[in-house]
């Protein structure tokens, strides 16, 4: 707190000189100390200089309000806001003009991110400490290693999966320190994450990723980047691929840490156990937690897409629902998100088999403590779990699922989406806009003055629609310059057309407008379902059943229940508990543990939203900082919701699955061990599970810091890249920017209600799973 403490005084001095073509500007805080809103329209602001040469001169703003939500802002007595005021002389000793700029959020984000350290230390102690080294290390690893080999165009994937082999190395060590726990939940990360590595490499070459559908509140990031000189030697492409990784190697150290951990505590509270007693012992804490991770990084992307995801139940006046689910899910931005989901959940179920074994493997050498009266624990063969009897469900589900996948396939391919519509009073279509499947058959045609832009004329069936069955000639503009901006698709290539004309007759607007990616990506989620059902056998088929479930209460409750104006906050508080609960109860079954996890969860989450309840009060979000948002509002005049409530339900999406993840862990790893040794108290077991929660806590902090970084990785490297100029915004001013105070307020509430869950879990845990209620069941 010391530190930070002089860390905040240094901000609140802040103040540089900043270049705007041939006029010099001061860049300063100010507080709001004053204000008048006799005028009907306008507030004048009186603020006090607080920094920089005119440092306690008091200067008045005319905040003037043009009547749109997105631009129009209210101050407040206490405000502190970065002033520009221009230099017209060098002398300069009065201010003649100011412009306010963004409010001053970095102190309140430095003083949360400094009781949230002092959090971990209260919880973890020295394995808290540890885990908050690891954290700092993770950063300056990314900001001083990673982004700048990426930026020189070094190989992306090769760069990220050997920068998260290290990372996983230095986290477990610091954590841990050397040891077999450690050299197994390194391995067994390592090897989903080269599953990872393989599958995202696959998927962007299947789907044609580009890597450059990525913006940053009101800048199409991708494309400002494209034509930025000092950033052509980049491997956009490999970029995408490198986040990927990144985003899912967080979620693989916490599934690999807490297996072999969970190993470990078994073996050490009870040594009579054998090898193949301890690999199953993993496999059912990794089962138990399988189908929250897959929850994890679902919810995590889902918040930050969460208006993205409203587009489809939104009809524009006079063009009609311009942004069908079918048009979004072919879309390169939400399939990269849905794909980075699906191959990062992939990536953490293989590393649940892997760590299992290896950590079994490695309790042969395990030291046993002799400390413990061994003739009062169990033998080795008393307290396994039942082998299933219903050998039969789990391959019948996998043909189901395979069956299911094909089917799907084939039901999208024949999908179209209607845009706008005109009928006649019998009801009889006149006109009608749509988007329809179609196969490119051949190329007709090929010209163009140079080899950047080329006008392809393309013979195309279509495969949807009104037009089902027909065969059209379309024209097909292809810019390589621009690779975001344009399709260049091959004969076989199935795309997403554009159509528009009567019953009888194709008008003349007709347009490529995407590949078709719904189907490899409905292969992508169907081979997530097999891997989740054949690692976690009776329990996969259930974690697949709750993940069907929540896609259902998210795409028919949720989603429909914000568009028609209902309050996003407590829609989002219903269908995540719902969804929680469900799951919970759906993949484990009515058990203490599930009920210890339920509660423990609660308590993360509600601290977590409470935290971003208030901190909403200082820093003023509007929720229009994300240029959706003001398409949206420039297109409808009225909102169909609040955009505020909406950005902090977007963060409740994100803590939920991580709250989960942690309390099933430490629950399910409690279970393990009083199983392991009926006999011990309901405090030694709660220092079991504190000794499980504080092992995983660093790895749960990265699988939410990682998977940010995953979908952010461009946006990094541009603000770590001072060659691009893109961001000639001082980095003080830039991490008060909306979009970027948002996003790291939402990993910090994360982090907070994570690191309560642990201890809030351990003890419900611990005193539900006394002995003597455990020797009943059991006799």
């Amino acid at each position: 707190m010391i530190v930070l403490g002089i860390l905040h005084l240094s901000l609140a001095r802040f103040s540089t000189i900043v270049q705007h073509g041939a006029l010099d500007t001061l860049l300063c805080i100010g507080r709001v100390i004053r204000l008048n809103t006799t005028e009907s329209v306008d507030q004048v602001v009186t603020l006090r200089i607080t920094s920089g040469r005119f440092r306690g001169q008091i200067v008045d703003f005319d905040n003037q309000k043009i009547g749109r939500v997105f631009s129009d802002r209210d101050f407040f007595i206490g405000d502190r806001v970065f002033l520009e005021i221009p230099l017209r002389t060098k002398d300069q000793q009065n201010v003649d003009s100011v412009r306010l700029l963004e409010r001053f959020r970095t102190p309140f984000l430095l003083y949360l991110a400094g009781f949230f350290s002092c959090l971990m230390i209260i919880v973890g102690g020295a394995k808290g400490i540890r885990a908050l080294l690891t954290l700092v290390a993770s950063a300056l690893t990314v900001f001083y290693i990673l982004l700048p080999l990426l930026a020189k165009g070094y190989n992306p994937i090769g760069i990220s999966l050997a920068i998260s082999a290290f990372l996983t190395l230095i986290t477990f060590l610091f954590i841990t320190g050397l040891s077999r726990k450690m050299i197994s939940g390194l391995f067994g990360t390592l090897g989903g994450l080269v599953a990872v590595g393989i599958l995202s490499v696959l998927s962007q070459k299947a789907l044609y990723l580009t890597g450059l559908a990525e913006e940053f509140g009101y800048l199409e990031l991708g494309i400002a980047l494209w034509r930025t000189p000092a950033a052509h030697g980049w491997n956009f492409e490999g970029i995408l691929v490198a986040g990927m990784i990144l985003g899912s190697v967080g979620a693989m150290m916490d599934v690999g840490m807490s297996i072999s951990s969970a190993v470990y505590e078994v073996k050490s509270v009870n040594p009579n156990i054998t090898v193949r007693q301890a690999i199953q012992a993993g496999l059912n804490v990794g089962r138990d937690v399988m189908g929250t991770m897959a929850d994890t990084l679902i919810f995590a992307y889902l918040g930050a897409d969460i208006i993205t995801l409203l587009l489809p139940q939104i009809e524009f006046p006079e063009v009609g629902t311009t942004y069908p689910f079918l048009r979004l899910l072919n879309d390169e931005a939400i399939s990269a998100s849905i794909v980075q989901a699906i191959v990062g959940t992939i990536g953490l179920v293989l590393t649940v088999p892997i760590t299992a074994v290896l950590a079994g493997l490695t309790t042969r050498w395990a030291k046993p403590d002799n400390t413990l009266d061994k003739s009062a624990l169990p033998p080795a063969e008393l307290d396994q779990p039942a082998e299933p009897t219903t050998n039969w469900l789990v391959p019948i589900s996998l043909l189901i699922v395979i069956g299911l996948t094909f089917w799907l396939q084939d039901y999208l391919q024949k999908q179209s989406a209607v845009i706008s519509s005109s009928t006649d009073s019998q009801g009889q279509i006149l006109a009608q806009s749509e988007y329809a499947k179609g196969k490119v058959l051949q190329r007709l045609e090929q010209n163009g003055n140079d080899l950047t832009r080329q006008h392809h004329v393309l013979e195309v069936e279509i495969l949807s629609g009104m037009y089902t069955g027909q065969k059209i000639v379309m024209r097909n503009v292809v810019n390589t310059k621009m690779p975001l901006l344009s399709i260049p698709a091959e004969p076989g290539d199935t795309v997403l057309c554009r159509l528009g004309g009567s019953p009888d007759q194709i008008g003349l607007v007709k347009q490529v407008q995407a590949f078709g990616r719904d189907q490899f990506i409905v292969f992508l989620l169907g081979l997530m379902l097999i891997c989740v059902i054949v690692v976690g056998r009776e329990e996969g088929i259930r974690t697949v059943c709750a993940l069907v479930g929540s896609g259902l209460v998210i795409y028919f409750f949720m989603l429909p229940m914000i568009a028609e104006g209902k309050p996003p906050v407590l829609i989002v508080t219903l269908s995540s508990g719902l969804i929680a609960f469900c799951s919970l109860v759906f993949v484990i079954g009515p058990s203490r543990k599930t009920f210890s996890a339920v509660l423990g969860t609660m308590g993360g989450v509600m601290t977590a939203g409470l935290i971003v309840v208030l901190s909403q009060q200082f820093l003023h979000f509007t929720g229009m900082e994300d240029a959706i948002a003001v398409d949206i509002v420039e297109a409808l005049r009225q909102p169909p919701f609040d955009f505020q409530q909406l950005l902090l339900a977007g963060m409740l999406i994100g803590l939920l699955g991580v709250a989960v993840d942690g309390a099933i862990e430490v629950s399910s790893s409690m279970e393990e061990i009083r199983r392991a040794n009926p006999n011990m108290s309901s405090w030694q077991l709660a220092s079991s599970g504190m000794n499980v929660g504080t092992d995983i806590l660093g790895t749960m902090v990265n699988t939410l810091v990682f998977a940010y970084i995953g979908v952010r990785l461009l946006l990094l490297m541009a603000v770590a890249s001072p060659d691009l100029q893109l961001f000639k915004s001082p980095l003080v001013e830039l991490l008060s920017v909306g979009m970027m105070s948002s996003e790291i307020l939402r990993i910090l509430a994360g982090t907070f209600g994570l690191v309560l869950t642990i201890p809030i879990t351990a003890l419900i845990s611990a005193f539900l799973f006394d002995s003597k209620s455990l020797s009943v069941k059991r006799s």
